[in-house]
């Protein structure tokens, strides 16, 4: 028995010295920022943009002492005939999306969404991208949801891993053998995997998996002038022309402010609403143009706050982390 312990010791000894002699590429970094288009038919012209966006990484956030970077969604304004990105680009709204978790030993990629999807993947923090395996190796469930066509009739693997360039970014590219759809009209037999980067085809995350066809555009790493983008990021809220909303995350207070001219027009109601939908925090704003609300008796999670009155009926998510 001593002696079988100690082969499984050295070979897992091995393997770890294996992998950390290979270079590792990170993917979570300030400043990086990916384009996405959401497009639908239409008559003239046949495809136009229903949606443009950015997704972006900036700033941290401690959640049960793990690090997160914050990952922001920002609304694009498209051209008068919906046919492209404007240009420069101006960002219309910004909201905190979601948050990601990088464990650089493990090689591995959490994600933490914002947004409620039915799918393989965890409602919580999930495995996106494991960046340890080996040739060979079987891709996980949430990996595979996000990159492949669910009525595929085999179960990917990894084929070859190889050094990689992509965007002026060095990386690794992990090959894998499938049906990739991209435009409705397009199946790619081999995909890449991209440590540092994503995705080649879909970006960060795809979005195809929701019934729209969502495709990436380009990848951009730098600030708001080198991306062109017109706006700085912030923290995200309900939209800037009516509220603001900070902090988001929050651990004791949340402070929401508007201007004098929507405090007139009407008296306002707070609701917090948890996971399930139950209303477990309520508050009335009146008169003045910030309202402090104390959520330190909120337990750690991502909770709705909706603001409403007589013309004014807005949400946000916002998530609790003491």
């Amino acid at each position: 028995m001593k002696a079988r312990n100690y082969v499984l010791i050295v070979c897992t000894l091995f393997a770890l010295s294996k992998l950390s002699a290979q270079p590792y590429f990170k993917l979570l970094k300030d400043g990086r920022s990916w384009v996405y288009t959401e497009m639908v038919p239409g008559e003239e012209p046949a495809v136009h943009i229903r949606r443009a966006f950015a997704l972006s990484m900036q700033g941290d956030t401690l959640i049960q002492g793990n690090s997160y970077k914050k990952i922001y969604q920002h609304i694009l304004k498209t051209n008068d005939s919906d046919t492209d990105i404007q240009n420069p680009k101006e960002i219309l709204n910004t909201y905190l999306y979601g948050l990601m978790r990088e464990d650089t030993f493990e090689r591995k990629i959490y994600w933490l969404p914002f947004l409620d999807i039915l799918s393989m993947c965890e409602s919580g923090e999930h495995l996106l991208y494991d960046f340890s395996l080996e040739e060979g190796d079987t891709l996980n469930n949430c990996v595979l949801e996000n990159l492949y066509e669910p009525w595929m009739p085999f179960v990917p693997r990894v084929d070859s891993i190889r050094p990689y360039v992509f965007s002026g970014l060095e990386s690794r590219a992990f090959y894998t053998e499938g049906i990739f759809f991209n435009g409705g009209d397009q199946f790619y037999i081999q995909g890449r995997i991209l440590e540092g980067f994503g995705y080649e085809i879909h970006g960060l995350i795809n979005y195809g998996r929701n019934g729209f066809l969502v495709l990436f555009q380009y990848f951009c790493e730098g600030d708001s002038l080198d991306c062109e983008l017109l706006s700085a990021i912030e923290e995200p809220g309900i939209p800037k022309s009516e509220f603001s909303l900070s902090p988001n995350p929050a651990d004791d207070f949340v402070f929401i402010r508007t201007d004098q001219t929507l405090m007139r027009e009407t008296t306002l109601k707070i609701s917090f609403l948890n996971a399930i939908g139950n209303v477990v925090l309520q508050a009335n704003w009146n008169d003045q143009n910030e309202l402090k609300v104390d959520v330190s008796q909120l337990i750690d999670g991502i909770y709705l706050l909706n603001i409403y009155g007589q013309r004014i009926n807005t949400s946000q998510k916002i998530l609790i982390s003491h």
